[in-house]
């Protein structure tokens, strides 16, 4: 096999801005809140497989998949997504074919972790994916008995260890309004929809839209914002990760500026096409703008791993500031928001592209989530 192509040099410089070190199962687990586990999926010559992490011991299986099939069933499932993008959103109906694919994938995936999870009931589960799996919907993946893992419990995607498990930065000064941005160029016709949708939620929040919503005066007020929600366009860079980006009136913010900044909002919501993709590079470390927004200092950011239709986000977005509102955490608040789109019969491509991203502050959070019906496995 070619030798992988060396990484550039901003990445390589932000590998050396992270430090290495040992990752010690036993602090692992004391960083999991009760009832919590962390699935740390591994590629190995046998393929994929996977760790289980949680206050009640530790289990691990190697080649769960074979690396070829894994790469083969992400694949089909990512392209009958993107088919999905061509259909009316009215008109998408039921794909069995995704469906038998999202099955396979959990059936050997997810099922053998969650058998051996004792009491078979986690609060939360925290995901640490690897390879193709950094692209999977894991909302949409179904339990044995056909509910979607989201209606199960809340899930906090961990980019990297040594990255998501760090404590955020201690929140500094005086706390400012929350910020919800609207930064439409003129072609987003449901940003101002969705962003009345989060104001509506929370009336206390500082709106920035039309000529206000500039990178000058997002900067100027991030940082002492409790929490943060974008509406508008987002782009990654695979060739660059840190140049990734979101559009504001005047010009483009890169993931390399916000990572500068010293964020100390509960939550980023970033409502934009592509805004959880990342580059893994070896050692698992994840390049994009969800990381430069947790090394700022956020404690979730939740974004989407492609690109997201305008009305769709909206709704989902209503969903999930309605739950927010209520007091849930971001993870819980989404997990129950893309349950409710689940339920509607509303297709994947529209609610199981956006996933919480964080560290033990998100999965703390998420733990608190009380489920009717928790994940069961007979």
């Amino acid at each position: 096999a070619p030798a992988p192509a060396p990484a550039p040099p901003r990445v390589r410089r932000a590998l050396r801005s992270v430090p290495v070190g040992a990752l010690r199962a036993a602090e692992l687990r004391r960083s999991l809140p009760p009832g919590t586990w962390l699935l740390d999926y591994f590629e190995s010559r046998d393929g994929v497989g996977a760790i289980a992490v949680g206050g009640d011991g530790l289990w691990g299986w190697d080649g769960l998949v074979a690396a070829r099939k894994l790469e083969r069933l992400v694949n089909a499932v990512l392209f009958r997504l993107r088919g999905a993008a061509f259909v009316p959103a009215a008109e998408r109906g039921e794909d069995p074919a995704l469906e038998d694919d999202l099955t396979e994938l959990a059936s050997l995936l997810l099922w053998p972790a969650l058998c051996a999870l004792p009491g078979r009931a986690p609060g939360a589960l925290a995901l640490l994916p690897v390879g193709p799996l950094t692209r999977l919907p894991w909302a949409a993946l179904p339990l044995p008995d056909g509910r979607p893992l989201c209606e199960a419990a809340p899930l906090v995607v961990v980019p990297g260890l040594r990255l998501g498990l760090r404590r955020p930065r201690s929140a500094h000064g005086a706390p400012g309004a929350p910020l919800v941005v609207a930064a439409d160029p003129g072609e987003l016709d449901q940003v101002a929809l969705e962003t009345r949708a989060v104001t509506r939620a929370f009336p206390h929040a500082r709106l920035l839209a039309g000529r206000q919503a500039t990178a000058r005066r997002f900067l100027a007020r991030a940082e002492s914002a409790p929490w943060i929600h974008f509406a508008g366009h987002g782009q990654y860079r695979a060739d660059t990760p840190t140049a990734s980006g979101l559009r504001l009136l005047d010009r483009w913010l890169t993931a390399q500026e916000l990572e500068g900044c010293r964020l100390r909002a509960r939550w980023v919501a970033l409502s934009a096409c592509q805004t959880a993709r990342a580059l893994v590079r070896p050692g698992e470390e994840w390049f994009g703008l969800a990381r430069s927004l947790l090394l700022a200092g956020a404690e979730t950011v939740l974004a989407a791993q492609w690109d997201v239709d305008d009305a769709a986000a909206a709704a989902l977005m209503a969903e999930v500031y309605q739950r927010l509102g209520e007091g849930l955490a971001p993870a819980a608040a989404l997990a129950q928001a893309q349950t409710a789109c689940r339920a509607r019969g509303e297709h994947p491509l529209d609610w199981a592209g956006f996933v919480a991203l964080g560290g033990p502050s998100a999965v703390q959070e998420a733990s608190t989530f009380s489920a009717v019906r928790r994940i069961g496995i007979s």
